[in-house]
């Protein structure tokens, strides 16, 4: 029995490490952000005293912490994801799977998602990482 990994698995793996790369990105944009806020640079924050400049207050603070909770559930999930598919855990292939799924919708990942399902419910693979 060998203990090479299939070029999908490989590919697989690879793509789960850069979107959760992209997690860390996500989430140190968002920091930056708020530092800058802090500071007075950029578009300064709206005091909210209407409706109006009330939706631009919420609307920045819930897009910095999408940015913040999305980014980290990327980081862990897929990191996590392409270890156990390198490591040749059980269950690997439902979890990359899953984060794959979990994946789909942000558009930017829409083609590595994919790509990602495809390749992992071949027969090939899947007999691979389930024995």
């Amino acid at each position: 029995m060998s203990q090479t990994k299939s070029g999908h698995v490989v590919a697989n793996a690879v793509l789960l490490l850069l979107v959760a790369a992209g997690g860390l990105l996500m989430i140190g944009s968002a920091l930056l952000n708020v530092i800058l806020m802090a500071l007075g640079v950029g578009a300064p924050m709206p005091e909210p005293v209407d409706d109006f400049t009330m939706g631009q207050y919420v609307g920045r603070i819930a897009g910095l912490g999408w940015c913040v909770v999305g980014g980290a559930i990327a980081f862990v999930w897929c990191g996590i994801a392409a270890w156990r598919l390198l490591g040749g855990h059980p269950k690997a292939r439902k979890t990359a799977i899953a984060a794959w799924v979990a994946t789909l919708p942000a558009c930017c990942c829409f083609p590595l998602a994919g790509y990602g399902i495809w390749s992992l419910t071949r027969p090939v693979v899947r007999d691979e990482l389930d024995r």
